[in-house]
């Protein structure tokens, strides 16, 4: 659901191109305009993202959430929060994606998206 100051993040190894991924996040709209979402938050049943809000990035593949996040908006306090609750990449990835003012209730994880597996690393306060 929409939170101000929260950052919902999502991580993957899909050894996808650029193309790929955008094509996964990008918004769809109706002929009318309305909001039909993307690929990605109609797998993960989120309600309305503005395109403004959300990143993703095809990285190079690491297993440290340090490498991972760097050059994404807020990385130092998103940084810090994260380290706060200890957490880890499990595994290597190549993927992530972050939503602003977002906070996901954590249902569906791992969530298949076009073949791949995203796993909800979680909500952090970045304001």
């Amino acid at each position: 659901m929409q939170k101000d100051g929260v950052v919902s993040i999502w991580t993957a190894n899909t050894q996808w191109s650029d193309d790929e991924l955008r094509e996964v996040t990008a918004s769809k709209y109706s002929d009318d305009g309305d909001y039909l979402g993307s690929v990605f938050t109609n797998a993960l049943s989120l309600d309305y993202v503005d395109d403004d809000f959300l990143e993703a990035e095809i990285l190079a593949e690491t297993d440290s959430i340090t490498e991972a996040l760097k050059g994404f908006s807020y990385e130092s306090k998103i940084l810090n929060e994260i380290a706060k609750k200890n957490l880890a990449l499990e595994k290597a990835i190549d993927t992530a994606v972050l939503i602003y003012n977002y906070e996901f209730d954590g249902k569906n994880n791992p969530c298949a998206i076009s073949n791949q597996s995203f796993f909800f690393l979680g909500s952090f306060r970045y304001l």
